[in-house]
């Protein structure tokens, strides 16, 4: 009788300790509670709802604008006027083609590395006038960089000032090599 009472009682606490862990344990087609990515909660959430919710969200930042300073100069412009936009299909592709799927990597990280590739291939981004954009790449230099890829909205336009007004500060600086002594 003693027997039967105990294997009773370890069946229901096998089963009651299943239940339980089914419980706690989340589900693998979830982000675990309390994952925010850049300020947005989406635990709880399947990864095609936390790509809807940051969508909505990137649409709305797209909409404020922003202040830009060059020269003692001020514009307010809105990233959406700029075709500034993120373009989650292309970076869900990028990551992919480095096997960095929702299946093969935890969600919160996917997702993580999906937002830093949408916003440039996690590149630095440097933004400002020639003196500042030489100081950054001086900088990056400094810290062991040999090489960068320039990423310019509108080659056609920016890449005569940045051969004109960025690289001559580089060569001043040493980084490279005037193009009239080669």
């Amino acid at each position: 009788m003693l027997a039967q009472r105990l294997v009773v009682l370890a069946i229901v606490a096998a089963v009651g300790g299943a239940v339980l862990g089914f419980v706690f344990a989340g589900s693998p087609g979830t982000i675990a509670a309390g994952v925010k990515i850049d300020g947005v909660d989406v635990g709880g959430l399947t990864a095609g709802e936390a790509r809807l919710k940051l969508e909505r969200r990137a649409a709305a930042v797209a909409e404020a604008p922003v202040t830009f300073t060059a020269a003692g100069h001020k514009w307010r412009l809105k990233p959406v006027s700029l075709g500034v936009e993120a373009d989650w299909g292309a970076a869900e592709y990028m990551l992919a083609l480095r096997n960095i799927t929702p299946q093969t990597t935890p969600m919160e990280e996917f997702l993580r590395l999906r937002g830093q590739m949408a916003h440039g291939n996690s590149g630095v981004p440097i933004v400002g006038d020639p003196d500042h954009i030489a100081a950054q790449l001086i900088e990056l230099s400094g810290a062991g960089l040999t090489g960068i890829a320039v990423s310019l909205v509108n080659y056609a336009d920016e890449l005569p000032y940045f051969r004109d007004e960025v690289l001559p500060r580089l060569e001043r600086a040493g980084l490279r090599v005037s193009s009239k002594a080669a």
